[in-house]
């Protein structure tokens, strides 16, 4: 799992994992479980200092700003909210979007496979009809895997091939509903997102 996460190079990945070999390893060679328990200590402070891989933020996703718009337009979509007229949803999603597109980090990982804002919604809007618009530990899913890097980059680069304006053809598509289930665990487990 660490492996297949340090191609996106996380250093609380790349660190941790070694601290989970290691210990693995000091234990088999010292037949005792105390290096184990070392190494889990050091990957927990590791996790601290250098951030949980699982939550590979941007400064999108760490704002206020973002965490607001975000319950406001999941609690629509989960609830049917009759307090939120489509107007506001619709200004929100904006407000998000705008956010996402201001933010360097994620700005260069969608431009760098030829996407645009545009192309982001429909990613997000895709989401939502596949399946996965649902709330995953505190977060509205379709919102979150736009704006954290490692699944942004994952799903455009899945997603470079397809043609994002046949909505029928992207919801039927086995490599798009794979693409979001894989997103979901990812948001759900921790399971890594292979490239």
């Amino acid at each position: 799992m660490w492996l297949a996460a340090s191609k996106f190079k996380s250093l609380s990945h790349v660190l941790g994992g070694t601290c989970y070999v290691g210990g693995g390893v000091c234990s088999a060679l010292f037949l005792s479980w105390w290096p184990l328990f070392i190494s889990y200590g050091f990957a927990f402070i590791i996790r601290r200092v250098f951030g949980d891989p699982h939550r590979a933020s941007s400064s999108t996703t760490r704002s206020y700003e973002y965490k607001e718009l975000s319950l406001i337009i999941g609690y629509f979509y989960t609830t049917n909210a009759p307090s939120i007229s489509d107007i506001d949803l619709k200004q929100a999603e904006d407000e998000v979007f705008y956010l996402i597109e201001k933010d360097n980090e994620l700005r260069k990982i969608f431009e760098s496979q030829g996407f645009g804002i545009n192309e982001l919604r429909k990613i997000y809007t895709l989401l939502i009809e596949v399946g996965v618009g649902q709330w995953t530990k505190s977060e509205w899913l379709p919102l979150a895997a736009v704006a954290t890097p490692i699944t942004l980059s994952y799903l455009v680069k899945e997603l470079a091939n397809e043609d994002l304006d046949d909505n029928y053809f992207c919801t039927t598509n086995k490599r798009v509903k794979n693409a979001a289930i894989s997103v979901l665990h990812y948001f759900e487990e921790g399971e890594p997102l292979l490239f």
